[in-house]
């Protein structure tokens, strides 16, 4: 997370660029929060499409000929690693579009854009994730 800190950092800041004027009305450790909460609000937007979404991500699986009776049958890449399992070595997954539109952080040039209150802009759009299904994966040995 240092390394990240130090990155932004020198990207945001120090980075020689004709395009970036600093704003000093924004500091670094607000950027940073501002990108977690970014990247966390990708999980709830996940969270959100699978309940919005269910039917049809079953439908598609089962077209495949994986079996889905709940929502543990299937995750994003990263969610198998999370869960202490990775996808074997040749699998597709399966790209959905989610039907309903989701708040997504505006940036300008990776600062977040900010109206005349210091409130961040959101736009709502649609996301697309690519799942894999239980079957894809295996257990991560140590």
């Amino acid at each position: 997370m240092r390394l990240f800190a130090v990155w932004v950092r020198w990207f945001v800041i120090e980075r020689p660029s004709y395009q970036y004027k600093p704003r000093p009305d924004i500091n670094i450790r607000n950027d940073i929060n501002r990108i977690k909460r970014g990247i966390m609000g990708t999980a709830v937007n996940y969270e959100k499409f699978i309940n919005d979404d269910f039917s049809i991500i079953q439908d598609e699986f089962n077209k495949e000929g994986y079996a889905v009776k709940d929502a543990t049958d299937f995750a994003t890449y990263k969610g198998w690693l999370d869960k202490g399992r990775k996808v074997k070595r040749g699998n597709k997954g399966l790209r959905f579009e989610t039907s309903k539109t989701y708040p997504k952080p505006f940036y300008e040039g990776y600062v977040p854009k900010l109206d005349a209150k210091g409130r961040q802009y959101y736009r709502h759009c649609k996301k697309s994730f690519v799942l894999f299904h239980k079957e894809q994966t295996e257990c991560i040995s140590n």
